[in-house]
């Protein structure tokens, strides 16, 4: 019996693909979002280990360079002054460094875990390659929307599957981490199922909701 899809939670899901390390995916016949089977769902013991060899640093110029499209997109939108949130932060935030000029906030559930920075409201709220490792989309989707004010932006980088080559040549699938995938359908969908009045695609790994 297929899972029900976590994100819309529609029960029209069936077998995609097998990862490289043999991980079943399923994919959701509404929003095509491309997820792990329940069973292969990572512990979190397992996911901190995983995140903690991450070696993201701000003096780290390839880094900076891979979030240039990310803190252009921000910046042509966003005023001096105005809040953010770093939504899955890491170890070691390397946005806050480059966005000084804003006043941000960090979370994350294994390294920045104050849950009361959840219930504040933000101008933006920024997630770089975070949502591909959410179990449970729909949650985290909502909970970033009600954090956002009116006007507010939920700027977002993960790489979107295109189907363009075979699911286990993808180079993305090969983290055990990596359990939610999405395409340019599946952020339509959320677009107009979530209550985002603007969508717009920067690139194959930057997306604005607003």
């Amino acid at each position: 019996m297929s899972e029900l899809c976590r994100l819309c939670a529609s029960s029209q899901t069936e077998f995609f693909a097998w990862s490289s390390d043999h991980r079943s995916f399923l994919n959701c016949g509404v929003c095509e979002l491309k997820f792990v089977e329940q069973r292969f769902l990572p512990t979190a013991i397992k996911e901190k280990a995983r995140y903690e060899l991450h070696q993201n640093s701000k003096n780290d110029l390839g880094y900076q360079e891979f979030l240039k499209p990310l803190i252009s997109a921000i910046k042509e939108r966003s005023i001096s002054g105005a809040s953010g949130l770093d939504f899955g932060s890491g170890p070691a935030s390397v946005l806050s460094h480059l966005l000084s000029e804003y006043s941000i906030e960090l979370f994350d559930p294994f390294f920045a875990n104050e849950r009361s920075i959840l219930e504040k409201d933000y101008d933006f709220i920024v997630c770089t390659e975070v949502l591909e490792h959410l179990h449970y989309p729909s949650e985290e989707f909502l909970r970033l929307k009600k954090s956002l004010r009116p006007s507010g932006s939920l700027y977002i980088m993960t790489l979107l599957w295109d189907g363009k080559m075979a699911f286990k040549d993808w180079h993305y699938q090969r983290d055990f981490t990596h359990v939610s995938f999405y395409s340019e359908h599946t952020f339509k969908w959320i677009k107009e199922n979530l209550n985002f009045s603007h969508l717009e695609f920067k690139s194959n790994r930057v997306i604005v909701l607003s």
